[in-house]
């Protein structure tokens, strides 16, 4: 517990800049982060590969891009996703345990459900205000923390997003002094 606790503080240290709030026109108009970049770019790779493989290959592909997304998030970004420009789909509190859901573009989504212990350290306690105060259907630039889970789908069904990544949301200026 104690090596978890160690990693949360770590990411959230290295994280972030700050937490600008955009809405519709003004958001799209700037430019991706890199890692948003990638993300996407991981995405539409896949989204083309899986639409292009048989019935037989299909499998394979996404077991591939299981890997390529684990190798990307968990070695390159030690699970630590920066800068995504999201917008909010659902805050849940059920006492102190808080369920967000995010999305961006329709093809990538964010959900994670955080239990904070009633004594919590004031970043932690920030961090819990922070997620109570996200609004939902708003527009906004996060970072989030990743535990290495995640759904890839099928991309021809529209139902659900092409990757859904089980992470929970920090603000970019998390753990900065």
């Amino acid at each position: 517990m104690t090596r978890f606790l160690y990693f949360l503080s770590i990411s959230f240290f290295i994280l972030g800049c700050s937490n600008h709030k955009k809405n519709g026109a003004a958001q799209s108009d700037k430019p991706l982060s890199k890692t948003h970049q990638q993300l996407d770019s991981l995405c539409s790779a896949y989204q083309r590969d899986y639409n292009n493989a048989d019935n037989n290959s299909k499998n394979l592909i996404v077991t591939q891009y299981h890997h390529l997304l684990d190798n990307f998030l968990m070695d390159s970004l030690h699970g630590g996703i920066d800068s995504i420009r999201v917008t909010v789909d659902s805050v849940k509190q059920d006492d102190l345990t808080i369920t967000t859901a995010f999305h961006t573009n329709n093809r990538i989504a964010f959900k994670y459900g955080l239990k904070f212990e009633k004594d919590i350290r004031s970043d932690w306690d920030s961090l819990y205000n922070f997620m109570k105060s996200l609004k939902v259907n708003s527009d906004t630039t996060l970072g989030f923390i990743y535990f290495g889970s995640h759904e890839i789908n099928d991309p021809g069904d529209t139902s659900i997003p092409v990757f859904r990544f089980f992470a929970f949301p920090i603000p970019l200026n998390f753990g900065k002094k």
